[in-house]
């Protein structure tokens, strides 16, 4: 069986707050609403790109077209930027590295767009050299479920044995038990550990270097 290693994005590969946070605001400011603090952002940041909007703007009882026009708007922007505000977290390249030079396939799976997530791919973490880079286009189908870390393992002809999923938020945790492979949840993201536990994840690192060190047997 082949290794694989499949990432989340947000909170676990790059630090993208600041920039989720901007963009959110522009919108804000574009369609009425108060701003939104930092905080929530990072509550919501695991959940799909449109109901992830939705949460941070407060938006209730608000018709589908229109809510596709704010996010249509937000993504664009978020897109267009090209994510000045964020960074691949300290220690991680070194990470990534290591499981490659051991045999292990990479692979990203978030939430965000497929059109966000290739433009911090391509900026950040290209040259690292990922197998398979999934975000949200027509035909994914969003963590929690667990049908895309199914579908990365039967492409890379690995199992649940030879499979890590690493992720900081609610989502990722349910997926990674979901999917029964093995879970590695970072505590430098997004959520509290103690809201992770209850969730059920119970493997937790506070860098990206222990990452590696846990996958490779070395801690």
């Amino acid at each position: 069986m082949n290794k694989l290693a499949i990432f989340d994005l947000d909170g676990t590969l790059c630090d993208t707050l600041d920039d989720l946070r901007f963009y959110i605001n522009d919108a804000c400011n574009k369609f009425g609403f108060p701003p939104c603090d930092r905080k929530t952002v990072r509550t919501h940041v695991c959940h799909a790109s449109l109901k992830f909007m939705a949460l941070c703007m407060g938006i209730e009882n608000l018709d589908e077209k229109t809510l596709n026009e704010y996010h249509d708007y937000y993504s664009e922007q978020y897109r267009l930027s090209g994510s000045p505000r964020t960074r691949l977290y300290d220690g991680m390249e070194e990470t990534l590295l290591r499981l490659k030079s051991a045999g292990y396939k990479l692979a990203i799976l978030t939430n965000k767009t497929q059109v966000q997530t290739d433009v911090i791919y391509d900026k950040y973490i290209k040259h690292i050299g990922f197998d398979k880079v999934i975000g949200l286009r027509e035909g994914v189908v969003a963590k929690p479920d667990p049908t895309e870390i199914f579908n990365l393992m039967k492409e890379f002809g690995a199992d649940k044995e030879t499979t890590y999923f690493i992720g900081d938020g609610d989502t990722d945790v349910l997926a990674g038990l979901s999917a029964g492979v093995k879970l590695i949840t970072v505590t430098y993201g997004y959520r509290d550990k103690e809201d992770l536990e209850k969730l059920g994840a119970d493997c937790f690192v506070d860098t990206p270097q222990k990452i590696a060190d846990i996958i490779l047997g070395e801690n």
